[in-house]
């Protein structure tokens, strides 16, 4: 096995961190990851995660640090607090490991963490998502080599396409020891039982990393096809609302069309997580007809008459949130504010009272059609009690802030697969812009 061929992808420069549990797969993550680190210079950190879950945690985290000691690569352990919750714990402590992971890669200015999932990982991951499957469902791509994490920073998992006894082999053949987890051989848990069974099934295991394979790449020209479907026929309109063709819609592929209005839902409505396939299908079935439709689904507002179909958010369970200087978040799941301005602003849905305000400091209506779009615009609150409407186009109403749109289930754990849909994301702003100038020049 050579590191080189394993790391060759990752082309994106600065230091490096290794996310190093003391198991097989991370103990020889740690020194690939180390030997290609030596090789081209880069910088290498270890982060340990302790979970608090277990009392031999602390000292499996003593064990890597030590390891770590003799390889002269520094080692942190990143401890996971608080009360933990009575259920779903393996989906929190997946979580809370990654925020974790971020957070220490914030603080010591690093854009790359290493993760030592395998081929083993791949085939179980699959399996379990074929097992709850209704329907064919994006998720059986499995997990990509390179994801976006929630907060930008970039997670490479460059043992994919390796077994795990391939890894233990190496570490066997240089002498080092790793930890078994006992947790792994507990039945109690999905994964652990599904590992047994592939153990048993050596074939079938194979064919699911195939399978995952193939499924990644179809993924992948979905995407692609779904971006340049959302670059050519959806306007971001202020409200936001988005306004996409009607027949541009009824003539992509079943599989673009639906993504599309997945990611359209994503990113007028900020929820968790897409839509589901057949919730999309139903609105494509609906513009079908031709006939004026009405529905909510993914907090949004989905309505089409005789023009395009068009998506906003609703008006309710919306967010005021206080962001303080120094603050960055994603409001509603749809908004990122970045406050570096100096002062305190708030940012949340205007009330009745606020429209008359803004539209009277105008001169006019603010440009948001349909009007009922309002009741659910971000709308930001300084100090002295200003407002000033975020419609997208808008430029920052004080130095020092930045804004951008945003689509929390797109940018969630967003694999390289779906890159096309987060560019269209990013490019809302910028389309914006561009549009209010050219209308600034031409009303001049």
């Amino acid at each position: 096995m050579r590191a080189d061929q394993l790391f060759t992808p990752i082309t994106d420069t600065g230091p490096v961190i290794v996310a190093v549990s003391g198991g097989s797969d991370s103990m020889a993550l740690l020194f690939l990851a180390n030997s290609w680190a030596l090789r081209t210079g880069r910088e290498l950190h270890a982060a340990t995660i302790d979970h608090g879950l277990r009392p031999e945690a602390a000292a499996e985290a003593a064990f890597v640090a030590t390891v770590c000691e003799t390889i002269a690569v520094p080692h942190t352990t990143l401890a996971w607090g608080g009360v933990k919750p009575a259920t779903g714990i393996s989906q929190s402590a997946r979580h809370a490991r990654y925020q974790l992971l971020e957070e220490f890669a914030a603080a010591i200015d690093v854009g790359i963490v290493l993760s030592g999932h395998t081929a083993d990982d791949q085939a179980e991951t699959v399996a379990m998502r074929l097992k709850r499957a209704s329907e064919p469902g994006r998720g059986l791509a499995g997990m990509n080599a390179r994801t976006l994490l929630p907060g930008g920073t970039i997670l490479w998992r460059p043992m994919l396409g390796v077994a795990r006894e391939e890894l233990r082999a190496y570490l066997q053949a240089i002498s080092q020891s790793w930890i078994e987890d006992p947790s792994n051989a507990d039945t109690a848990f999905e994964r652990v039982r599904v590992r047994q069974r592939l153990a048993a099934q050596p074939e079938l295991k194979a064919r699911l990393t195939r399978f995952a394979s193939l499924m990644t790449r179809a993924r992948a020209v979905t995407a692609r096809d779904a971006g340049e479907l959302l670059t050519s026929s959806v306007a971001c309109t202020p409200g936001p609302v988005f306004a996409a063709r009607r027949d541009d819609l009824l003539a992509a592929p079943d599989a673009v069309a639906t993504l599309a209005v997945q990611t359209v839902v994503a990113a007028a409505g900020g929820g968790e997580h897409l839509i589901k396939p057949r919730s999309a299908r139903q609105i494509i079935d609906q513009l079908r007809t031709g006939e004026r439709f009405r529905t909510n689904v993914g907090r949004c507002v989905v309505e089409a008459g005789k023009g395009p179909l068009r998506v906003f958010r609703e008006a309710r369970n919306l967010p005021t949130t206080v962001v303080e200087d120094g603050e960055r978040i994603l409001w509603d799941g749809r908004l990122h504010v970045a406050n570096s301005g100096g002062r305190t602003i708030t940012v949340g849905p205007p009330s009745p009272t606020d429209i008359e305000r803004m539209e009277a400091d105008r001169g006019g209506r603010l440009p948001v059609l349909p009007r009922r779009a309002l009741a659910a615009m971000p709308v930001l609150r300084t100090v002295d009690g200003r407002l000033h409407p975020v419609l997208i186009d808008a430029a920052g109403p004080q130095p020092g802030l930045s804004l951008a749109a945003g689509a929390r289930a797109i940018e969630h754990y967003c694999p390289a697969c779906d890159g096309p849909l987060m560019d269209w994301i990013s490019s809302i702003d910028a389309t914006r812009t561009s549009r209010r100038r050219t209308d600034e020049r031409s009303q001049g």
